[in-house]
């Protein structure tokens, strides 16, 4: 058993088992440039503002692609993806029953209040149907962020559907 015991170690085999150790990481980089080549993944991004948005500062004054009619005040923050923008405005949901009451149905376009029997109804919302076709080359197939109030959005004036996502169930995709 000892004849197979070295117990003398060169420097050079050192730098030789620590290059090899080094180079371990960088093995993924030899393999089939498939990924490098494959296009990324595209992604939608929905925005809402319950109460609205400040016309002057964020709706631009006219149509057009954003590198040639120019971003508001408002939208200068996405200065680097203004040629991957499309702004949809002037939605309205006639079932809506005060001037805000569409804001939680706007990725729906249900009549959240016209269903005979309930005091609420909403449907899949297409943020939802996007992130099945859309989220299956994504690590995450849906991610729905909210800036709710610290009580759960009750005294938004939306109550507690303040979410734009909803499910296959009608259930609010906010998280809370």
């Amino acid at each position: 058993m000892s004849q197979f015991i070295n117990h003398t170690a060169t420097r050079r085999s050192f730098i030789r088992a620590g290059s090899t150790v080094l180079a371990i990481p960088f093995l993924e980089t030899l393999a089939s440039g498939k990924d490098a080549k494959a296009k990324p993944p595209k992604r939608v991004v929905f925005l809402g503002g319950g109460f609205g948005f400040t016309k002057d500062t964020f709706y631009p004054e006219k149509a057009g692609r954003f590198s040639d009619v120019g971003l508001t005040e408002g939208l200068q923050p996405l200065k680097r993806h203004q040629d991957d923008i499309t702004m949809v405005a002037n939605l309205t949901n006639h079932g809506a029953t005060n001037p805000h009451g569409g804001s939680v149905s706007y990725l729906t376009g249900a009549n959240v209040a016209g269903t005979p029997g309930k005091r609420f109804h909403n449907s899949i919302s297409c943020d939802q149907i996007l992130a099945r076709h859309l989220g299956q080359d994504t690590r995450f197939s849906s991610l729905t962020l909210s800036a709710n109030e610290v009580d759960g959005g009750q005294n938004s004036g939306h109550g507690g559907g303040l979410s734009l996502a909803w499910d296959d169930f009608w259930e609010s995709d906010s998280g809370s």
